[in-house]
């Protein structure tokens, strides 16, 4: 890979031209990705002995980001959920999601909810439908699926606060599960750090750190360019960076990618936030390796919580670090 001529094609991201159809090539990337995820919530829904033995034709299952609604589709169809709600604000997404929820009524009876649009502003909307169901379907859980995008949440979704997120959607009914799995920022690095991506030099590297920085606004550190094609900056920046140049494969993901922070989730402080409402000591979360991310071990993280005085850990290997290209 030519770091150098990849770095200064993002650099011009402001004059591609080629992105009307970002969305629908972004979601053909993720076409059916949800079905894979939606594997680790159905492993433990089917082996944690506690969780096996719960009725789950009282649970209503939502999807937040949920995309084309593959992971509420796969829940529907290998648990006893009868109710999904997806939320996304993808227009090319949801229509999917609406085909699919014709063939789901017709071939096991069930119903995908698809609500399209920002998560804050239709939250109450989706509290509203839980609500409804619990008076008129007699539902009395909720299993609550953010896979990768509360990250997104705090740029991409006007007003959105983590408390007010999760406050709403717990109030409703007195059983709760909640599977997320997220990148975060790095747990092991020194505060500054050195750093050098293939063949790219200094120049570009602090330039390219320096729009991300802009648009972003994760330090008031000083970033600067030394010796041997390496930059020194915050190490928060610094994973950003990394992220942003190995991941993207064209301008146009990058223009959409620079509007979110890949490392924002701080794992302490959601368990804090979630704990608030769910009890003290009932939120697990560890720090994972998928092996989906190019040379730079993804860092992820997985939260679940069952009633109001059981928690379950999540099930996924450790964050590593492999050489750059």
């Amino acid at each position: 890979m030519d770091v150098e001529e990849k770095i200064k094609a993002l650099m011009n991201f402001r004059n591609e031209k080629q992105r009307i159809s970002f969305d629908a090539d972004y979601q053909e990337i993720f076409s059916d990705e949800g079905a894979r995820k939606s594997k680790f919530i159905l492993e433990t829904l089917a082996t944690r002995p506690d969780v096996k033995n719960e009725d789950l034709d009282k649970y209503v299952f939502v999807s937040i980001g949920g995309a084309d609604g593959s992971e509420a589709e796969q829940i529907l169809r290998e648990t006893r959920v009868g109710v999904a709600i997806l939320v996304d604000i993808s227009d090319e997404a949801c229509e999917k999601a609406r085909k699919k929820r014709e063939k789901i009524k017709e071939e096991t009876g069930k119903d995908l909810i698809v609500m399209q649009g920002d998560v804050t502003q239709r939250l109450e909307d989706v509290v509203r439908q839980l609500e409804d169901h619990k008076i008129r379907l007699k539902k009395s859980g909720l299993i609550l699926s953010a896979q990768a995008v509360l990250h997104e949440l705090p740029r991409r979704s006007p007003n959105f606060t983590e408390s007010i997120f999760f406050g709403s959607l717990f109030r409703v009914y007195e059983n709760n599960m909640f599977f997320g799995r997220e990148p975060i920022r790095t747990e092991r690095w020194p505060s500054r750090v050195q750093v050098r991506i293939g063949n790219a030099s200094s120049d570009s590297l602090f330039a390219l750190a320096e729009i991300i920085n802009d648009r972003l606004s994760i330090t008031n550190e000083a970033i600067a360019p030394v010796a041997n094609g390496y930059v020194s900056l915050n190490s928060i920046l610094a994973l950003e960076l990394i992220h942003k140049v190995i991941r993207t494969k064209s301008v146009s993901e990058f223009a959409h990618e620079i509007g979110e922070q890949l490392t924002s989730v701080q794992p302490d402080l959601l368990r804090k936030k979630i704990e608030f409402y769910l009890g003290a000591g009932k939120v697990s979360i560890e720090t994972t390796n998928p092996g989906g991310f190019w040379m730079l071990g993804e860092n992820t993280m997985s939260v679940q919580k069952m009633r109001r005085d059981m928690t379950y850990p999540s099930q996924q290997p450790t964050q590593s670090l492999s050489e750059f290209p």
